[in-house]
C-alpha cells in the first residue's frame, strides 16, 4: 500500500470534518438564531424603514410617470426583487430576505406578509428566512446575484447600512445600486451587444495620446449638457462620429466601447433620470463625494500625474454612454426600442441620426 494513502485519508477526513462543522454552523444559525422581523412596518428597525422608504419612492415614480424614467412599459414597481438583509457590509450571515413581487412566479402564501396598505406599490412583499436552495449563493461577501424563478432571471441583491450612509458615494446607495442592476436583469436579458469582447476596452491608450483622441470628443459631449436646440445637437452629434471614427482607426481595441455604452450607459441613464425626477445627487459624472464634473475636466484629471487613465478600460463608458442617451432622446427617440433587439449599440443609432440628415 501506497504509505500516501493514509496521509490522503486524513486530509481528506479533516476536509469532511471542516465541512460538517460549517454545515452544523449554519443549520444552528438557520434554525437557532434566525428570527423574522415585524410584519407591522411601523415596527421596523431603522435599516430596514430606510430600505422601504428608498424602494417605494423609487416604485412609487415608476408607477406615476414610467416614461419619464425609462419608457411606458418599464414597471419597476411592478417587477419582482429579493432583498437580503446583512446588518454589516460585507458579511456572511443574512437574517431573513423580502420578496417583493414575486407571488406571480412562485407559491408565497407559507411566508409572512408585510403589513403594507393593499393600494401602495409595496402591496406584495413577503418575508422568509429562506426561500429555495438557489439563496445559498447570499452567504457570501458579494452584494447582487441573478436567480432563477419560473423561468426567469430575478434580482437578489443584499442591503447593509453602509448604502444608507448619507456621506457615501451616491452610486454605491441602495436606491441607485439596487435599482441600475435591477435593470440589466429586468430590461437587458436578452441584450448581447457585448457578448463578443465587448466587456473592456483592453490596454486603453494613455498620456498624451489619450488627450489626442479624446480632447474633441469629450468636448462634444460636454456641449451636449448645454445645447439648446436639435440643430446645435445635430452639430454636436457629427463631431462625435467623426471623432470616434478617427479614434478606432488610430485604436481598434476602443470598438469596444460602444457595447460597454449601451449595456451600462443606459443604465447609468436611468440612474440619472431617476435622480432628476426625485431630486436626487446623480448627474454627469457624479463622484464618490457626489460632485458632478465634466468630460474635459475628468481628461485632465485622467492624463496628470495624479490620475488613472485605467478608467478608459470600463468606467467612464458608463459615462460616455448616458450622455448619449440624452442626445439621443432628442436626435433619434426610438433609440430605447431599436438597441432592445440586442445587437444594434447606441453609437449605430447615432450614426444613422447623423447620415439621415446629410
Amino acid at each position: 500500500m501506497s504509505p500516501l494513502l493514509p496521509r490522503r485519508r486524513r486530509s481528506l477526513l479533516v476536509v469532511a470534518s471542516v465541512f460538517a462543522i460549517v454545515l452544523a454552523l449554519l443549520g444552528v444559525y438557520q434554525f437557532g438564531v434566525k428570527r423574522l422581523p415585524p410584519t407591522d412596518p411601523a415596527a421596523l428597525d431603522e435599516l430596514d424603514t430606510r430600505m422601504f422608504v428608498a424602494l417605494q419612492t423609487q416604485y412609487d415614480a415608476f408607477a406615476r410617470t414610467p416614461e419619464a424614467l425609462w419608457d411606458a412599459d418599464y414597471r419597476y414597481d411592478r417587477e419582482p426583487l429579493l432583498l437580503v438583509r446583512k446588518d454589516a457590509d460585507g458579511a456572511l450571515a443574512w437574517p431573513y430576505v423580502y420578496l417583493v413581487n414575486m407571488s406571480s412566479l412562485i407559491d408565497t402564501s407559507r411566508f409572512a406578509r408585510m403589513e403594507f396598505a393593499e393600494d401602495s406599490t409595496l402591496s406584495d412583499v413577503r418575508v422568509a428566512t429562506d426561500v429555495d436552495l438557489q439563496m445559498l449563493t447570499a452567504w457570501t461577501p458579494g452584494t447582487f446575484d441573478t436567480l432563477e424563478y419560473a423561468g426567469r432571471g430575478v434580482l437578489a441583491f443584499t442591503y447593509s447600512p453602509a448604502q444608507f450612509d448619507d456621506d457615501s458615494d451616491p452610486l454605491l446607495q441602495f436606491a441607485t445600486f439596487s435599482m441600475h442592476e435591477a435593470f440589466h436583469v429586468n430590461v437587458q436579458p436578452t441584450w448581447r451587444q457585448d457578448i463578443d469582447g465587448g466587456a473592456r476596452v483592453w490596454d486603453p491608450p494613455t498620456g498624451a495620446q489619450l488627450r489626442a483622441l479624446f480632447g474633441q470628443e469629450f468636448a462634444a459631449l460636454d456641449a451636449v449638457t448645454t445645447a439648446t436646440d436639435d440643430a446645435q445637437r445635430r452639430d454636436i452629434a457629427a463631431r462625435i462620429v467623426e471623432e470616434r471614427r478617427a479614434q478606432v482607426e488610430s485604436v481598434p481595441a476602443l470598438s469596444a466601447r460602444a457595447a460597454l455604452e449601451t449595456i451600462e450607459g443606459s443604465a447609468r441613464y436611468l440612474e440619472r433620470r431617476y435622480s432628476d425626477v426625485s431630486g436626487g445627487r446623480i448627474g454627469v459624472l457624479t463622484n464618490k463625494r457626489g460632485e458632478t464634473s465634466s468630460f474635459g475636466a475628468v481628461l485632465d484629471w485622467a492624463t496628470s500625474a495624479d490620475g488613472d487613465p485605467g478608467i478608459f478600460e470600463h468606467t467612464i463608458w458608463y459615462e460616455t454612454g448616458a450622455q448619449l442617451a440624452f442626445l439621443l432622446d432628442h436626435l433619434a427617440p426610438d433609440w430605447k426600442a431599436r438597441v432592445a433587439d440586442g445587437r444594434t449599440t447606441m453609437f449605430d443609432v447615432l450614426v444613422d441620426a447623423v447620415d439621415a440628415h446629410g
